[in-house]
């Protein structure tokens, strides 16, 4: 259970004590303003005896202003540095024997993609990046990162608009790519997903695409495609070229290649699932 709360007393009654939260893995995260920057060292140090009597580990993210006291908390007292954004450095101390349980920072990158049909379901949406040596000249779907806090339903449908000023419904997973060792050492996903246009008219966002256009679905082959949109574009043209002419039939097949997403929330977290068509109709999950 989530709480906000002091660790113990301090045994030297002058120093202020620390106070902070605990985690549902009995880590002890320290509240900043509870800091006392003026007898930091004797304020952590007489704290730690404490928290290594209570707590598993303690986690602690110091702002740019209070950004002095790495140093001394990592030389003197144990810590480690987890990780950096732009506003704040968080460190952290395994307090128990042995190695330490406590998870590295993020492991991968997020990208998502989107396999955008036209109204008339003949054609989809393709573009060329502006600044990228390595993507030059090939063409791929619209996308890019997906922003903190956001969904990949969201994070696709914001980046399509972005990039094109195409407005487009979504519809599900068609499937993803996972890429080792790829920036700063870390992972890459890359999460490919079927939308429907709104509109056909492109806006294109000069500063990050040099082309973006409506591709004939028969003519795909003609393209040259970067990594797994080739990929999904020579299975796209087989299924089109299979049931091109019946329409429903096509789209039907593309609905039914997607996973279907559902929206549960657990401890007031949003946890989004995306299942398989066959797992779906179980209703075991």
């Amino acid at each position: 259970m989530m709480q906000l709360r002091r660790a113990f007393s301090n045994s030297k009654d002058s120093l202020k004590p620390i106070t902070g939260r605990i985690d549902q893995f009995n880590c002890f995260h320290v509240d900043e303003s509870s800091l006392d920057t003026s007898s930091f060292s004797n304020q952590i140090g007489c704290e730690l005896v404490n928290w290594k009597a209570q707590f598993t580990a303690v986690w602690m993210s110091l702002s740019i202003k209070n950004s002095s006291l790495i140093q001394e908390a990592c030389e003197q007292h144990g810590f480690k540095l987890h990780h950096a954004r732009e506003d704040k450095i968080v460190l952290n101390q395994w307090l128990k024997e042995g190695d330490s349980k406590l998870p590295i920072y993020s492991t991968h990158n997020l990208g998502v993609g989107g396999v955008v049909l036209s109204p008339c379901k003949q054609k989809i949406l393709l573009v060329q990046e502006q600044n990228n040596r390595i993507l030059k000249d090939l063409w791929k779907f619209p996308g890019g990162l997906v922003d903190q806090g956001e969904t990949l339903q969201e994070a696709v449908v914001r980046e399509i608009q972005e990039e094109t000023g195409i407005s487009a419904t979504y519809e599900g997973v068609i499937g993803f790519r996972e890429q080792l060792n790829f920036r700063f050492g870390q992972g890459d996903l890359y999460f490919c997903c079927l939308l429907n246009a709104e509109n056909t008219e492109i806006t294109m966002q000069q500063e990050e695409l040099q082309d973006a256009q409506w591709v004939d679905i028969s003519l795909l082959n003609e393209r040259k495609f970067y990594a797994m949109a080739g990929e999904v574009a020579i299975h796209l043209q087989a299924a089109y070229s299979r049931y091109g002419l019946d329409k429903n039939k096509f789209i039907d097949l593309m609905k039914s290649s997607t996973l279907n997403q559902r929206l549960d929330i657990v401890n007031g977290r949003e946890q989004h699932y995306h299942l398989s068509q066959i797992l779906r109709d179980t209703k075991l999950i």
